[in-house]
């Protein structure tokens, strides 16, 4: 229990962009980080001292004549673990709040916590003086007392501040403990009754029920339960529900979760403290559409702190999906499809794009590029189909043939296509062999498209050690002959040096082989370098993702991860500001999930916005590029 609740016994504020807080665990005050968001929810870590000069300082100048806003900075600043930068502000805002009851019990903890009890309790003294006693400030004088030894009177106080108060946290949490440590667990239950007693009193009750679930004795637990609800004011304390829904959590009583805190849930009120208890019942028991619902209504409401959180559970949700769908596959016979994606990942929009990117001619070439067949890792290796969440080697798998189908398209006068098997029975995912697919059936494949493949590059991928070994085939179509075999290697954590030697190779069998002339490549056409080159190779396969996922018929459970990919492609942008294929990217990313997901899309459009008014790209890019993302907000 931190040092505020057991003084104040409030909660955190909520964390809001460029102006939340909170410390990283495991550091002395001295070294303890101060936590930020930046406008694009963004993490920032600040130094204390770094935090009091550049933010806090400021934040306290421009509050000082507002005493809600004042009280916020202060508040903060005490879960900070702050307390002299901001002696004036304190002294201030006791002055000045027509909040006398907050004014005072603030000053009264900043007092305390620097060890000045006599202050402390002068302020509190002079409160009850001048406006009568309530149960915070009764509640923080027995804390005075006992910091100054006097036990009996501090214990008398605090029972003073319960007849007020019957569910404040920290009073309720200390009377407990005080008899439990004089009287054991008898003595707790006959304190925790006594509370019960009195008027209005639902958190006791929600401790006597924890006690009763701990025997089983489920229906004394339910009693009490409907009195604490009955008792509580309306809409139901976060503290309540989620008191309530973690004990029945931990006694396994998850149905019950559903049936008596569920109906009361607001997600803008509740929170994360509360939604996590409903989520975690519903993927529990299998239902991962309801707990996909509950997701959706916290993350609309656009809380960087949730984030990580809200990440967690839609890994989790989609990982209990997939078993499930493992299970189903070793039970029914596959059924697979293949997409066939022309050009760029990120040039859907050609026709608009015109003026940047010149269309291919109608009788322009094209060359097929088929990857999804790689030799596991021998730990790796199994008889039967399986069905898992996307890992490196799958990435690279689809990645690769997406990288040359940009590089042919726009380094060639051909048109790159790419090949991607993918399941549809008994679930929509990506198809990755442990076995090399025949050329043969490459070129086949390749014959299906329209316009046909008058070539085709099939990459095998041998995973079995490090560094990883990539084959490529050059095939020309109509008669299924193999007319170039090559190969590179690739550092699957480090790949933009094998993915450009990969690119060269396949420019090479265009040329050599089939007699396809290389063109200057677009001036836009600028690639990311570096750790952004990596992220730029997930953020294609993402791309990849949602355009399966929306196409021939919406599958809103194959993609996992909605937020993470806008999230990460934002990043990416920022990262390469002046770049417009990282913003055609993230466009096309939006474009397809608001076909599968458009509230997820909705939850970005402020910081999409911010992001093409803060990083305006080179004017021939950035209104056409601009027309596309106004496009995709704009219904």
């Amino acid at each position: 229990m931190s040092f505020l609740k057991k003084i104040f016994g409030g909660k955190p504020p909520p964390a809001k962009s460029d102006a939340s807080a909170g410390q990283t665990a495991q550091q002395s005050p001295k070294e303890k980080m101060i936590k930020a968001y930046d406008s694009y929810g963004r993490e920032i870590l600040m130094t204390r001292q770094n935090w009091i000069d550049s933010v806090l300082e400021g934040a306290i100048k421009k509050a000082w004549n507002n005493p809600d806003e004042l009280a916020s900075v202060i508040t903060q600043s005490f879960y900070d673990e702050i307390f002299e930068p901001i002696r004036d502000a304190v002294i201030r805002l006791h002055q000045v709040d027509n909040n006398h009851e907050r004014g005072a019990v603030l000053l009264a903890v900043f007092h305390l916590q620097l060890k000045e009890t006599r202050p402390a309790e002068r302020v509190l003294d002079e409160h009850i003086k001048k406006h009568g006693t309530c149960a915070l400030v009764l509640l923080n004088l027995a804390k005075v007392y006992s910091q100054q030894g006097h036990d009996k009177r501090s214990l008398e106080t605090l029972w003073r501040s319960l007849e007020l108060d019957p569910n404040h946290e920290n009073a309720v949490g200390w009377y407990e403990v005080f008899h439990r440590e004089q009287g054991g667990q008898a003595a707790s239950l006959e304190a925790l009754r006594r509370m019960a007693a009195l008027p209005k009193s639902w958190r006791p009750q929600l401790w006597l029920a924890r006690a009763a679930l701990a025997k089983r004795n489920y229906d004394d637990a339910k009693k009490l339960y409907d009195e604490a609800l009955a008792n509580a004011p309306r809409p139901v304390p976060t503290d309540l529900l989620m008191q309530m829904s973690g004990d029945l959590g931990n006694a396994a009583c998850l149905l019950e979760i559903l049936q008596w805190v569920a109906p009361h849930f607001d997600a803008a009120l509740h929170g994360m403290q509360v939604g996590n208890n409903l989520i975690k019942a519903c993927v529990d028991l299998g239902m991962l559409d309801e707990a996909r619902a509950y997701l959706d209504k916290l993350a609309a409401l656009k809380r960087f702190d949730w984030q990580e959180g809200i990440a967690y559970w839609d890994k989790e949700i989609a990982k209990n999906r997939i078993a499930i769908h493992s299970t189903m596959a070793k039970r029914v016979e596959l059924s697979a499809n293949m997409a066939m994606v022309a050009g760029p990942i990120w040039l859907r929009d050609e026709e608009k794009l015109a003026s940047l990117f010149e269309p291919k001619a109608k009788d322009a070439p094209v060359i097929a590029i088929h990857g999804s067949s790689v030799k596991y890792p021998p730990q790796e290796i199994s008889d039967e189909p399986q069905i898992q969440m996307s890992n490196l080697l799958g990435r690279h798998s689809r990645s690769i043939p997406l990288f040359l189908a940009e590089q042919i398209h726009l380094r060639t006068e051909a048109v790159g296509e790419i090949l991607q098997p993918y399941t549809v029975v008994p679930s929509r995912s990506f198809v990755v062999c442990g076995a090399p697919t025949a050329h043969a059936d490459v070129a086949h494949y390749a014959r299906q498209g329209e316009p046909t493949s008058d070539y085709a590059v099939n990459i095998f991928m041998d995973a079995s050690h490090k560094p990883w070994i990539v084959n490529l085939a050059f095939i020309r179509t109509i008669d299924e002959k193999t007319l170039a075999e090559k190969a590179a290697r690739l550092d699957p954590e480090h790949p933009e040096q094998g993915y450009q030697k990969l690119a060269a190779l396949a420019l090479e069998c265009a040329h050599n082989h089939a007699q396809i002339s290389s063109v200057i490549p677009p001036m836009g056409y600028l690639l990311p370098t570096g750790a952004h080159f990596t992220d730029y190779l997930l953020r294609l396969e993402q791309a990849l993702a949602t355009i399966i996922a929306s196409h021939p018929e919406k599958d809103v459970n194959f993609l996992s991860g909605e937020r993470e990919i806008v999230l990460g492609n934002i990043q990416l942008c920022l990262d390469n500001p002046q770049n417009p294929v990282p913003r055609l990217l993230l466009a096309t990313a939006l474009r397809y999930l608001k076909k599968v997901h458009p509230a997820v899309v909705v939850e970005y459009r402020d910081r999409v916005q911010l992001l093409q008014q803060e990083n305006p790209l080179p004017a021939n890019f950035h209104e056409p590029i601009g027309r596309l993302l106004d496009e995709i907000f704009a219904t």
